[in-house]
Order: structure tokens, then sequence, then C-alpha cells
């Protein structure tokens, strides 16, 4: 039982940071899309997918380790 809650407390920073890091990413696309180099555009937009990402599998796994406490 503390086990499942200390990995859905950790889980929750890596979601925390994982949106803010995704949302700033956002932001910058939004803001430099027409001066920032394409390159720079591409893997940052790449980044924003895989972080995306990553936030959808950690949402899944806490909602699993909130079904075990239960």
């Amino acid at each position: 039982m503390d086990r499942l809650k200390e990995e859905l407390a950790w889980l929750r920073v890596v979601f925390s940071l994982g949106v803010v890091i995704d949302v700033t990413l956002f932001g910058w696309i939004a803001q430099n899309h027409s001066s920032a180099d394409a390159l720079l555009l591409f893997f940052g937009a790449g980044l924003a997918l895989l972080l995306t990402v990553m936030i959808g599998w950690t949402s899944r796994a806490m909602l699993k380790r909130l079904d075990k406490l239960e």
C-alpha cells in the first residue's frame, strides 16, 4: 500500500513536469514559428509530441495504480 502511494507521488511529479514543459514548448513554438529555423521547429514539434505521449502514458499508469489502491 505504501509503495503504491510512493509510486503515485513520483508519477504525479513526472506528470506535472511533463505538462509544464509541454505547455512551455507549445508556447515557444507559437511565438517563434515565423522567426525560428525550420529544423529547430521540427525538433521542437517532435519533442512536444513525445512529451504529449509521455503525459498520456503517465496518466494511464497513475490510473492503474489508483485502481489497485481501491
